[in-house]
């Protein structure tokens, strides 16, 4: 019988976390058995105080375990040396699934012959959320019909067959533990391996937008995060002539998305953080040639 080792991690999102293990309970099953790991990145074990009667109340097989140092990337790690499962799901602690969430997983990863699959996250806003978020869609995501082919892929919602992360010691480099990106770098590792990937059109999970979110600076740190993401995978084995012609062009581009950003502002204040996304990726792409890190996660 297969076993899903569905793995989380977590840093000080109680409430959120519980939500998740509320509904994770009660999954739909089909001919597959699943468990749930908790690695819990707060040194001062913080989600231990509702593990405990979770644990008592439910009958599936939930483990928790700590990794004190704070690095997302660690933590993922030890996620996975605790799985027995044959498939690795992976889940944020801000997110809720439909209890038809892994059977779907498990479906398509089998129907499409795939090695990882990826399904939809659907946005929660909460009621004071600015009207100019929603129309500027920044938390929407791109959506495939079922069984579309993937280059690309993120733990937010992912089922992956085990054999791929067991032919690392470490899966998620640690590089990437306080500025995010280690599952982009991971899942690009394998698919330049031969690992195919695939969409899950069925398998859905819904995100919780956090209040701390709302707005324009988050948008814009966010940007950059993920412009040095991207820069970073792509010149990771160029050369300094390579590196540094990426790094002009993009801060042509910057500017350029700045011109057009000021010049959307009478459209829609959306229209002109849609822009101003766009200066801060390529900005992003331009600080990797000066090893600038952007450290999203560290927290005090």
């Amino acid at each position: 019988m297969d076993m899903i080792s569905v793995c989380i991690c977590t840093f000080k999102r109680n409430l959120g976390l519980q939500k998740l293990l509320d509904v994770l309970f009660r999954q739909i099953t089909d001919g597959f058995a699943y468990e749930v790991i908790v690695v819990d990145n707060d040194k001062d074990r913080g989600a231990e105080a509702i593990i405990g009667p979770i644990m008592e109340r439910v009958e599936g097989r939930l483990i928790y375990d700590v990794e004190p140092q704070q690095n997302i990337a660690l933590a993922r790690n030890r996620s996975v040396s605790l799985a027995t499962g044959n498939y690795i799901a992976f889940i944020d602690d801000d997110e809720q699934p439909a209890e038809n969430w892994l059977f779907e997983l498990l479906h398509a990863i089998k129907k499409y012959n795939a090695d990882a699959v990826f399904g939809p996250v659907m946005p929660v806003y909460p009621s004071n959320t600015p009207e100019w978020i929603i129309k500027g869609g920044f938390f929407e995501r791109p959506e495939h019909e079922d069984g579309t082919f993937l280059d690309t892929g993120r733990t937010g919602n992912a089922l992956v067959k085990k054999d791929w992360l067991d032919k690392y010691e470490k899966p998620f480099n640690d590089v990437y533990g306080l500025t995010g990106g280690e599952d982009s770098d991971f899942f690009s590792r394998i698919k330049d391996e031969g690992a195919r990937f695939c969409w899950a059109a069925k398998a859905v999970v819904r995100e919780e937008i956090e209040d701390a979110r709302l707005n324009r600076k988050w948008l814009l740190s966010r940007a950059f995060r993920g412009g040095q993401g991207y820069a970073d995978r792509l010149l990771k084995s160029k050369s300094m002539i390579r590196k540094m012609t990426h790094c002009s062009m993009r801060l042509a581009g910057a500017l350029f998305a700045q011109v057009v950003a000021i010049a959307m502002l009478p459209a829609g204040f959306y229209r002109f953080v849609w822009w101003q996304r766009k200066v801060m990726s390529n900005l992003g792409q331009a600080s990797v040639v000066f090893k600038y890190r952007y450290e999203e996660y560290k927290k005090k």
